[in-house]
């Protein structure tokens, strides 16, 4: 039960409209469905780097130095921020799809979420939460690899279903439009992330 509780969880978290959501329509709108495929792949493989330090002694650390963690906050809200903006500049642009690599996308995605100080957060507490229930290698192994694997089964669909003929032209012809409102959403996120460190900062 509690590892569909874990599992439906984060579900919730993952559809929500993120950065990482913003993040593969972007790439699937501006070049192809390899490359918000290769988006999703990105964001799995950070979720992989999450997981890892939650299981770990990472987290403890993490969980007992806040100027560590206001700090990883910090950073990646300007990176996301960075990130957002670049997206809005870039909204009006007509890029050609062989000027954007793969590997690209593959670290825009891997970077996105590495770097999302919300995915931090939530994880650390998420996993704080099911504790109990991970009191073997077997269990923390089910547990963590469900979040990548979930990431990758979801990212992947939504990959498909934004660039199929029936759905495409409709997105293409708004392109800038919904472009500028992803990035402006990784934007915002990213300029909340400032907001909470320094305000997290200057109350310790």
């Amino acid at each position: 039960m509690d590892f569909l509780s874990f599992v439906f969880l984060n579900f919730l978290a993952m559809i929500s409209p993120g950065p990482d959501f913003a993040i593969v329509t972007q790439y699937g709108l501006k070049a192809s469905r390899k490359a918000a495929f290769f988006a999703s792949c990105g964001v799995a493989a950070a979720l992989i780097i999450h997981v890892l330090y939650c299981v770990t002694g990472i987290a403890l650390f993490l969980n007992s130095s806040p100027r560590a963690l206001l700090l990883i906050k910090f950073l990646g809200g300007v990176y996301l921020s960075y990130l957002g903006i670049k997206s809005i500049l870039s909204a009006g642009k007509d890029d050609d799809q062989k000027e954007i690599k793969i590997k690209n996308a593959f670290a825009a995605g891997f970077l996105c979420n590495l770097l999302n100080p919300k995915a931090t957060v939530f994880l650390l507490s998420l996993f704080g939460i099911f504790a109990q229930s991970m009191t073997t290698v077997a269990s923390k192994f089910a547990f963590g690899m469900s979040i990548p694997v979930l990431a990758i089964v979801y990212f992947s669909f939504l990959s498909y279903l934004i660039t199929h003929p029936k759905f495409l032209p409709f997105l293409q012809k708004r392109r800038k439009f919904f472009i500028s409102v992803m990035g402006g959403v990784i934007s915002l996120i990213g300029v909340a992330g400032i907001v909470s460190a320094i305000s997290g900062y200057i109350k310790l």
